[in-house]
């Protein structure tokens, strides 16, 4: 388990030294968050298996929760015009397993990039 990062926050945990961040280029600190761990935890339990392996017909136990539509990686709150999905909306959830949440993951960071670049043209951020 981390350290707590911030003594007035905390709810936001320090990554420990080694950890994965899945690829990601920015470590979105929402993901550590006891919140996400919970909603987490609850989407897992209502939906164990991998959702993309069911729709083929296949059955895999899911071990990731993936946003359906992705999150801002600077500030999770911030959906900016719904361009970023709602990070604790549960419709916005989906169980994958690890293949299924790498392969939809690669196929999006081309867009997360774009996104990325027009939020930070309009808001300066």
């Amino acid at each position: 388990m981390g350290s707590v990062s911030n003594p007035l926050r905390p709810w936001e945990i320090k990554r420990e030294e080694g950890k994965s961040s899945q690829g990601r280029r920015i470590v979105n600190k929402f993901y550590n968050s006891v919140m996400w761990r919970k909603i987490r935890a609850r989407q897992l339990a209502r939906q164990p298996l991998c959702e993309d392996c069911l729709r083929r017909g296949k059955t895999r136990p899911a071990t990731e929760v993936d946003h359906i539509q992705p999150i801002n990686p600077i500030n999770s709150w911030d959906t900016h015009n719904n361009i970023w999905g709602d990070p604790v909306d549960e419709s916005n959830l989906q169980s994958l397993c690890e293949s299924c949440h790498a392969r939809k993951s690669a196929r999006e960071q081309k867009e997360i990039q774009r996104k990325l670049k027009q939020t930070q043209h309009e808001t300066g951020y």
